[in-house]
Formats: structure tokens, sequence, C-alpha cells
């Protein structure tokens, strides 16, 4: 089931920044990573998509309705939204703050958002002005979820967070996708893209480039070999048959870069060199070749 769909979204401020024809569907499952270097259009694209701008073409649909500026409202209860900078009145307390969105959403939701203050570890007693950038974002995350949304857009919804409090809160996206709905997750941290995300978009100056599964892009992702030394006569081969992509030098290290690892493998086997270290394949070498 198509809980998104995204149709030549477009938003030009000039100057050739905003977005331009962006396409892209989230099915029933998904947890779709949303990744580009500041600028790209990340946070135009989710801010269309939660209602705060307009954009000057395209359209998108949300449940399989048709979604604009006027009626966006009407699907808020089916929908969390966090976007990067979590803001509210900074005299309220969490509790008071998620009490007065239950009343926004006219329901009784105590048990869901005390039950995730728990969860999170967040003191829902003590103002918002007196709390750290983690709680803050804490507060963010269960009035994002409190409601049990099938669909959810987060932006930079790690930022200020703990590793223990990162893992608990993909946790909770995890959750939603295996009973079925939807998430929209724009983040810097390329690790927890890959990690958490079965769908990944780049996006580069307002245009996607690359869309695809996560397990698909990390097959087509440069292999990195690690060398403490390597035997010039072996690397002169390896360039030879143009089984290098790139070389460079780090920490000490050589890093090899290919795309035929297994021939590689086989041509230092063949030399008895076992001295080496073939790294997983990373999202962010992927990241780095479509951004250099």
């Amino acid at each position: 089931m198509s809980i998104l769909e995204v149709n030549n979204l477009t938003k030009d401020f000039g100057e050739s920044k905003g977005i331009f024809d962006i396409n892209f569907d989230l099915s029933s499952g998904q947890i779709l990573g949303f990744i580009g270097p500041n600028g790209a259009g990340k946070s135009t694209t989710t801010s269309i998509l939660t209602g705060f701008v307009i954009p000057d073409s395209g359209n998108f649909k949300i449940f399989d309705r048709d979604i604009d500026h006027l009626n966006i409202y009407d699907i808020y209860p089916d929908i969390g939204i966090l976007m990067s900078e979590v803001v509210f009145e900074k005299h309220l307390t969490p509790q008071q703050i998620f009490q007065q969105s239950e009343v926004l959403l006219d329901q009784d939701l105590t048990e869901n958002w005390r039950q995730l203050a728990e969860y999170l570890d967040l003191d829902i007693n003590k103002r918002f002005s007196k709390l750290s950038l983690g709680n803050r974002k804490k507060v963010g995350i269960i009035n994002c979820l409190m409601h049990d949304p099938n669909l959810v857009i987060m932006d930079e919804p790690s930022s200020g967070l703990d590793p223990l409090v990162q893992q608990k809160l993909f946790i909770l996206l995890k959750k939603i996708a295996q009973n079925g709905g939807g998430v929209l997750l724009s983040s810097h941290v390329l690790s927890e893209v890959q990690s958490a995300c079965n769908q990944i978009i780049m996006i580069k100056e307002g245009k996607i480039v690359l869309q695809d599964s996560t397990e698909d892009i990390l097959q087509r992702a440069l292999k990195v070999f690690r060398f403490k030394t390597l035997d010039s006569e072996v690397e002169n081969l390896l360039k030879q048959r143009e089984l290098i992509e790139k070389i460079e030098m780090k920490s000490e290290e050589k890093l090899v870069y290919t795309n035929q690892p297994e021939e590689i493998l086989k041509i230092l086997v063949e030399n008895d060199i076992f001295s080496f270290y073939l790294e997983s394949p990373s999202l962010e070498n992927m990241f780095l070749e479509y951004y250099k």
C-alpha cells in the first residue's frame, strides 16, 4: 500500500536553490532514508510534505488522498512530524505539552506518552526551557509518536541524543514499519540511515540522483581494502588490470577502492599477501562518490 506518493514536486527559490521535479513513493513497511548535503533540498521537501511550505508545482498524496496546504491539517491525526529544531512554549513542561496535543488530536493518549517518556527516560515535570538539547529532542519525538501515526516524517531525529536513546528511537521506528506504517527519515548520520532504512534517496542540488533499496545501493558501493603495507609489484599489477578505482593514504594505511573485490582477493592470495582488511560496504563511500 502506498502511504506517501510524491509527483514532480518543485519549489524554486531562485539561484538554483530549492527542489526540482522530485518523485518518490513510500510504501507500507518502509523506512525511507532521505540524504544529501546541506542545501540539497531535504528540509524543503519535508517542509512541503508537512504543510509548512507551498510548492510551486507538482503534487503529493498521503494514504491515496490528494494533499495540499488547505487539507493537510485534516490528516494530521494520522501523521507524526518531527522537524530538525524542536520548539515548544518555554514555560510549559513536557506533560503540559503532551496534554495540549491530546486536546488538538481529541484523544486520550496519557498512557502512550507516559510509556514513551519512561522508555526514553524523560522528566515530564521540568520546564521545556530548562531541558537539555537531547531532552528537548525527546519531547519532540514523543509528541510525534504518541498517537501511533501511520506516517512519520522526521528531519534529523537523532541529533542531540546519546547513543542509547538513538538506539531506542530506531527500535520505535522499526516497530512502526513492522506494523504497516511508513517512515520518511532525513538525516546526515549515514551510519544510522544504513542500519535503519530499507530504501534510500540521495538528493543533490534539488534533484534526486539516486533512489534504490539500501541493499542494492551497498552492493554497488566501492569496496575498500586497507593495507599497512602493499607490495609495489602487486599494486602495479592491480593497476595494470584496472582493478583499482582510487588509492589514498589514511592514518598510515593505504586504502584501495575497487568495484571488483573478488579479483583483487585472488591476486592477493596468489601472491601470499594476507595482511589486509576488507571493509564492509559503506553508504558513506557511495555518498562521497556522488557529492565529491
